[in-house]
């Protein structure tokens, strides 16, 4: 695949693969909660990431 160096596509691959098993086999079972966390912590991270230097520079 041209966007994943192919020097670097071992370990990419092992933890998709690592993810899927524990997910088909539910080890790690994945909730709405996950996703609704997982949004909220976007919802707050990415303002604060880009509001944040612009407040600062703000006289």
């Amino acid at each position: 695949m041209g966007f994943i160096p192919s020097l670097k596509s071992g370990p990419y691959t092992f933890r998709l693969g690592l993810a899927t098993y524990l997910c088909s086999k539910k080890i790690y079972i994945i909730e709405h909660e996950y996703y609704a966390g997982l949004s909220i912590a976007i919802m707050i991270v990415y303002p604060v990431k880009e509001l944040v230097p612009a407040t600062a520079e703000f006289p």
